[in-house]
C-alpha cells in the first residue's frame, strides 16, 4: 500500500494508481490512520468502481470541453443548447454508465419514441438526435467506437420524427386592417399601405421617391437591393395609388416658406 507522509513533520496520506487514475487523500495524523482510510477506500472502489473512459457520460464531458475550446468557434447558444440536450435528454435516458459502443439502433430508436412521448416537437427531436450523434463521433474521434450508430438517424427514424418544417399560420387581414386603422399620420398610414399592397421590403419602402410612382399608369418602381432582377416596374394597387394620390395632393397644396 502506498503509504507516505507528504513532508518531513506532515500529514501522512496515501497515493496509488489504478486503472490509469491516480488516488490519493492526505492529512491523516498517524501512519495507521492513513493506512486505514486507504483499505477503506479500495474497498469502496471495488464496490463502486467510476465509470470507464469509454462510457458515455465521461465521453459527453469530454465532448462538451472540446466543444468549449475557442478555436472551435461555437457560439455561447450553441454551446448552452449542447449542454442542455445532453443533460436533460441523452445522459438520463441512456446513463452515464453506458457504455458507447453497446449502443445499438434499437437503443436509438428507443430514445426517439420516448422524446416523442414527452410531445417534443419534430424540430427539438432533431436537435436533440444532432447533438446525440455529433457526441458519438467525438467517441469515434477518440478511438471508443467504430461505427456511430446516429449517424444517418434521419433517413432511418425520419418518419418517426416527423416534418420538421414550421406551418406558418395564415395571414389574418382582420388584424391588418386594425393596424392600419390605428396610423393616425397621414403620411405614416400611407407608407404602410404601400408596404403592404406591393409585398416591398421596409428598406426598399424607405428608398421610394416620387418619380418611383408613375401615377398615368398606375405603376411602382420597386428599387432592386439584392439581384438585378428585382429592380422592376410592378402594377401598383388601386388602393396604394389613390392613398398616395391623396397624400401628393395634401403636400402640394401647404404652402411653402
Amino acid at each position: 500500500m502506498a503509504v507516505e507522509r507528504k513532508r518531513k513533520n506532515g500529514s501522512w496520506g496515501y497515493r496509488f494508481f489504478q486503472a490509469g487514475t491516480c488516488y490519493k487523500k492526505y492529512g491523516f495524523p498517524t501512519r495507521a490512520e492513513a493506512k486505514g482510510a486507504e483499505i477503506l477506500f479500495r474497498a469502496d472502489l471495488k464496490n463502486n468502481p467510476p465509470p470507464l473512459p469509454e462510457a458515455l457520460g465521461n465521453v459527453a464531458a469530454d465532448y462538451l470541453k472540446d466543444s468549449a475550446d475557442p478555436r472551435r468557434g461555437r457560439s455561447v447558444w450553441r454551446l448552452k443548447g449542447l449542454r442542455l440536450n445532453i443533460k436533460k435528454h441523452i445522459l438520463p435516458h441512456f446513463g452515464e454508465a453506458k457504455l458507447v459502443n453497446e449502443i445499438t439502433d434499437d437503443d436509438i430508436e428507443e430514445f426517439i419514441l420516448k422524446l416523442k412521448a414527452k410531445s417534443l416537437r419534430p424540430k427539438t427531436v432533431w436537435h436533440v438526435m444532432t447533438d446525440l450523434r455529433s457526441t458519438l463521433y467525438h467517441a469515434v474521434n477518440e478511438g471508443f467506437l467504430r461505427v456511430n450508430p446516429a449517424k444517418d438517424f434521419s433517413k432511418k427514424w425520419g418518419n418517426i420524427i416527423g416534418s420538421t418544417k414550421s406551418l406558418k399560420p395564415p395571414m389574418d387581414i382582420a388584424v391588418i386592417d386594425r393596424a392600419a386603422a390605428a396610423i393616425k399620420h397621414p403620411q405614416d398610414r400611407v407608407w404602410f399601405d404601400v408596404c403592404r399592397f406591393t409585398g416591398m421590403r421596409r428598406g426598399e419602402c424607405n428608398r421610394l421617391k416620387w418619380k418611383d410612382i408613375n401615377f398615368d399608369l398606375a405603376m411602382i418602381h420597386i428599387p432592386g437591393t439584392k439581384t438585378e432582377d428585382s429592380d422592376a416596374w410592378l402594377p401598383l394597387a388601386p388602393v396604394a395609388l389613390n392613398a398616395l394620390k391623396e397624400l401628393r395632393t395634401k403636400l402640394d397644396s401647404k404652402p411653402r416658406r
